[in-house]
């Protein structure tokens, strides 16, 4: 019960700041295209930068949202 709770709170909450992620980019640009492609790479570099064999370095462990949100 709690696990699958505390699952469905992370997945929640990942969502939210992914949203928000691109809601700030977007707010940045005038093209919605541009925004989004930058928005996509973005998530994308920080999914990357979590992966288990890029966190040996400072930086990617930084920009990891694995280290930073969970």
């Amino acid at each position: 019960g709690g696990q699958i709770a505390g699952c469905l709170i992370g997945v929640i909450l990942i969502g939210a700041a992914f949203i928000a992620l691109g809601l700030f980019i977007s707010s940045l640009t005038e093209n919605q295209l541009s925004a989004a492609v930058i928005t996509v790479a973005s998530i994308a570099v920080m999914v990357l930068a979590g992966a288990k064999s890029l966190t040996k370095c400072k930086v990617t462990e930084f920009l990891s949202k694995d280290k930073r949100f969970m």
